[in-house]
């Protein structure tokens, strides 16, 4: 009697934790903020059937030296599964003087380390920009976008 009780406890719990268990992103999710997306606005298709994406906030780096004057944003969106409501990746991305320079798809916490490593992979044109300020404006970006949360 006492391990049918058992049982029947474990089968609920276990159902709960799968029912709030969230997943990580996927490769293709991935892909498609890091190169699909910005074939979607330069073609104006939609939007990734399954997906939207929900803006989170919008960062402004200006900078000025002797070489010029540079204007940074940083437009961060979520894409989100409109099936379950879950934040599925952040897309970040940057512009200079307003022409977009990079597409990067942020994985949530739920992504497997391989997924994370590409991420990182990623961040190395950022930091290795002809322009020397760029890992302070994404640093501070990103900072600001951890407020956000």
């Amino acid at each position: 009697m006492k391990m049918k009780y058992f049982m029947i406890i474990s089968l609920c719990i276990l159902t709960q934790y799968v029912k709030g268990q969230n997943i990580g992103t996927t490769t293709e999710e991935y892909n498609y903020l890091t190169k699909g997306y910005k074939i979607q606005l330069e073609s104006g298709l939609d939007m990734k059937q399954g997906y939207e994406l929900k803006p989170v906030t919008t960062v402004q780096y200006n900078f000025s030296d002797l070489f010029g004057e540079y204007k940074y944003t940083f437009e961060f969106n979520d894409l989100v599964s409109v099936a379950t409501g879950e934040q599925r990746a952040t897309l970040c991305i940057i512009r200079k003087n307003g022409s977009a320079l990079y597409f990067l798809a942020m994985p949530n916490q739920f992504s497997e380390k391989t997924l994370w490593n590409t991420y990182i992979q990623s961040l190395k044109p950022v930091f290795s920009s002809d322009t020397y300020n760029m890992p302070s404006a994404f640093c501070y970006a990103t900072s600001r976008l951890s407020q956000m949360r």
